[in-house]
């Protein structure tokens, strides 16, 4: 795997400038939904135990003013075993995909998102630095409906920068 490399912005630095990074939006392709809900009827069917799965995002070099913003895309491949090239960095991520409406519900999300930055934290102490997002699906295949919460934990720090002459 491509080693990580933060996000963060490089334009004019001025003295003592907290650390930030740039926010992360996700983008669900279509053929993202239709691959989802064929593993759904042949492969899962009520298995909700999780998933690997994996998303690309362009490489941090191609970012520029006009296009800022990091967006994790799922589609189709999502579901595949897919390396990193010279204009994308996979990236791997977990799907839980619950059964109900009401699972999906009273899925415990802040506990979630706690567990998760914790493992994140252990694996940095350990000097496993690897993104990683976590996906909540509930698929309606009747109706052709999906619902989904899309977490990706990061650490914030109160780091500062300071400018160098």
């Amino acid at each position: 795997m491509v080693p990580y490399q933060p996000i963060y912005n490089s334009f004019t630095m001025s003295t003592d400038v907290p650390l930030s990074y740039s926010p992360i939006q996700s983008f669900f392709d279509s053929s993202f939904f239709t691959a989802l809900a064929m593993k759904k009827l042949n492969e899962y069917k009520l298995d909700s135990s999780a998933k690997p799965i994996n998303a690309f995002m362009a490489s941090p070099k191609l970012l520029n003013k006009f296009n800022d913003q990091p967006v994790l895309n799922l589609d189709y491949s999502s579901f595949e075993l897919q390396s990193s090239d010279d204009k994308t960095h996979r990236i791997n991520g977990v799907l839980y995909e619950v059964n109900t409406i009401e699972e999906f519900k009273n899925f415990n999300k802040l506990d979630s998102l706690r567990e998760w930055g914790n493992q994140l934290r252990q694996e940095m102490k350990h000097g496993v630095v690897e993104p990683k997002f976590y996906l909540l699906n509930y698929s309606d295949l009747k109706k052709y409906r999906f619902y989904y919460w899309l977490a990706f934990p990061v650490l914030h720090s109160q780091w500062i920068t300071k400018a160098t002459s």
